[in-house]
């Protein structure tokens, strides 16, 4: 993606339009005030913020939604995400 390969960039869009999707239908039910991203893919900030430019041109172009437009922010625990989960799991299924 960031040398420019044309699939890469299509692969993306469709990934940040899936995200995007996403994001939409939970803000129809849950109508929060921000979506946190974690693992790995969250050190991206290519992603990060096409993402957030997403939402805001979703929400621009759709005046008048009963809904806030959520903020987009990258979790406290970048890539270790999933090892605090893993690590919880261990710990739930060896009781300590």
């Amino acid at each position: 993606l960031h040398a420019g390969d044309e699939d890469a960039q299509v692969v993306f869009n469709e990934f940040i339009s899936t995200l995007l999707v996403g994001i939409v239908g939970l803000q129809a039910s849950l109508d929060v005030e921000k979506y946190c991203i974690g693992g790995g893919i969250s050190a991206q900030d290519t992603l990060i913020n096409t993402l957030r430019d997403a939402i805001k041109e979703f929400f621009a172009s759709h005046p008048g939604l009963p809904v806030i437009e959520p903020e987009i922010d990258r979790c406290q625990f970048n890539n270790d995400a999933n090892l605090i989960g893993a690590l919880k799991t261990f710990y739930d299924v060896h009781g300590r």
